[in-house]
């Protein structure tokens, strides 16, 4: 049920529910091949991405890494972090990428893993001082029409959220720890898996270990279907540990 919400966010344009181009790949190779090279110490971004650069190298690079977001890394955060404004992916040809990535990955293992274990720290808050989530008050200004209207809730709710992202209670790799630790007491518990709060909190954990090589981006809300799974694990693990009612296990 929590997917649901995911999938039509991700999948139809709202409110009129057109269905939406399928995303490719590129975005996430490029995030990986700019973290790699931030690793590696050396750019292997594909040669037509900078080519209108005068000058490109690591110091350069540097500077456009973000872990948090691939679309930081392109558009910065100003002053001596510009962003990749001048790049033109439209001028890149998807087996560009590929073949960059695919040379990249191969070359500079190390690189790459240490750039998505940054991604993956991000992703779960893990030694961040808050979580990551693009929200702020208010809208920009733009050309669509959309405008801010303030209500009595607007700036209490937007407070709460800005000022809960600090805390433990905001910290996803809390709720993996927990579920984690449930799952060795149960087992511990009895010789076989038991069932339900298995299969629900290892749904989560795989939902979220299958994410991590392909996420784009580390924002809070791509842990929402692992961080329900857990909380939901912790009733199922409740009502199996406490009150004794052991599912069947797999095996016999």
């Amino acid at each position: 049920v929590s997917f649901l919400p995911i999938y039509v966010f991700q999948s139809f344009r709202l409110t009129t529910f057109e269905r939406l181009p399928r995303p490719t790949p590129d975005g996430v190779m490029i995030f990986d091949l700019i973290g790699t090279s931030h690793f590696a110490r050396k750019v292997v971004l594909p040669p037509n991405a900078v080519s209108f650069y005068p000058s490109f190298d690591i110091e350069d690079l540097d500077r456009i890494y973000f872990p948090q977001h691939v679309q930081l890394s392109l558009a910065g955060l100003g002053g001596d972090r510009p962003g990749l404004k001048l790049i033109h992916l439209d001028q890149v040809s998807h087996e560009e990428i590929w073949r960059a990535w695919k040379d990249a990955v191969q070359h500079y293992p190390l690189g790459y893993l240490r750039h998505r274990l940054s991604v993956t720290a991000q992703l779960v808050s893990f030694k961040t001082p808050t979580v990551f989530y693009l929200t702020h008050y208010g809208v920009d200004p733009n050309d669509l029409g959309v405008r801010f209207r303030e209500t009595r809730w607007t700036r209490s709710v937007l407070r709460l959220v800005k000022v809960g992202g600090g805390t433990l209670f905001a910290r996803v790799w809390v709720y993996y720890l927990f579920g984690a630790l449930l799952l060795l007491i149960l087992w511990a518990k009895k010789p076989f898996f038991w069932q339900i709060p298995t299969l629900i909190l290892g749904s989560g954990f795989l939902y979220i270990v299958l994410f991590i090589p392909v996420a784009p981006a580390a924002d809070l809300r791509y842990n929402l279907f692992a961080a329900v799974a857990m909380m939901v694990g912790y009733l199922a693990g409740y009502r199996a540990f406490f009150q004794n009612r052991l599912e069947k296990p797999f095996l016999g």
